[in-house]
């Protein structure tokens, strides 16, 4: 088993890196060779939250454990089982609260990691008070409704032209971005939830019918005459959308009403469809405002 090294890096870090090994046109060998550097190198500083609190036994005794998750949400992480010995040292601890700890990772002769925590004492834990739901980083740039509008009202000129190659363009740039909207929540039951987008996430060319040859107009056109025929790019201003709320401790808080940012992520394969109006993408809740 390898020294526990003194540096630790994040456990993002750590993800990347193992990643970028695993990517390397390298042998068995090699690869080997690369993790085990850097398992030597540094420890994994690991981060997450108590999602809950329960009963449990060591040694034949009555004590509780810490269920921990991720900080933004989703499958848990570890199981932390409170010696007797230690059950006062760790009393104030309450659901929601950050603990910080490190894992030492370890690579046998294939290449396979596995990991073992480092710490010697539950109470020698890193712990935060709860601060509340936290926002999950972007990776991506972002954007907002006025950005999205410029992008939307460029790529529905080209749809409209069907010019597929400048569509396909304009809704490569729009899927390397993160869009943020405001949004409203309508329905919240047994984890579900839906709700409407507070600004524009559509585009209309509206052409009136009875000019030869119009030009269209675009934009977003309240129509009120029935002259006018409209082609529309996007989401359906009247529409309700699925809304993936990963956190837990942030679904606790959301209700019917709740204002909230969600975040908006085209699907970087949906161009073609885009192109005859609907729009594929995921909206998940990133955090809430009131």
């Amino acid at each position: 088993m390898p020294k526990t090294p003194v540096k630790a890096i994040p456990s993002e870090e750590w993800e990347a890196r193992v990643a970028s090994i695993h990517k390397a046109d390298v042998t068995t060998v090699e690869r080997v060779r690369q993790l085990r550097a850097l398992v030597e190198s540094a420890a994994i500083q690991c981060r997450g939250k108590i999602r809950d609190i329960e009963p449990a036994t060591s040694d034949g005794r009555e004590t509780i454990a810490l269920v921990v998750c991720p900080i933004w949400g989703g499958n848990d992480v570890g199981r932390f089982v409170v010696p007797p010995s230690e059950k006062d040292a760790i009393a104030k601890w309450q659901r929601w609260d950050r603990l910080a700890w490190r894992v030492q990772g370890s690579v046998d002769e294939l290449g396979e990691l596995s990991y073992r925590t480092i710490f010697e004492r539950l109470a020698d834990i890193s712990r935060t008070p709860n601060p509340g739901p936290e926002p999950r980083p972007i990776a991506k740039q972002t954007g907002g409704p006025a950005t999205y509008a410029q992008w939307i009202a460029r790529f529905a000129r080209a749809a409209y032209k069907n010019d597929a190659r400048s569509a396909s363009e304009h809704w490569d740039f729009g899927a390397k971005k993160t869009w943020l909207f405001p949004a409203t929540l309508t329905e919240s039951s047994n984890g579900r939830f839906r709700g409407k987008l507070d600004a524009d996430g559509y585009c209309d060319a509206v052409v009136t019918t009875s000019m030869p040859g119009p030009a269209p107009d675009f934009g977003v056109v309240v129509v009120e005459h029935s002259e006018k025929s409209v082609r529309r790019w996007g989401f359906d201003p009247k529409a309700t959308f699925e809304f993936v709320v990963s956190d837990q401790q942030l679904a606790a808080l959301l209700s019917v009403g709740s204002k909230v940012e969600v975040t908006v992520d085209l699907d970087p394969d949906g161009a073609m469809q885009a192109m005859n109006g609907p729009f594929r993408a995921q909206l998940a809740v990133r955090r809430f405002k009131k």
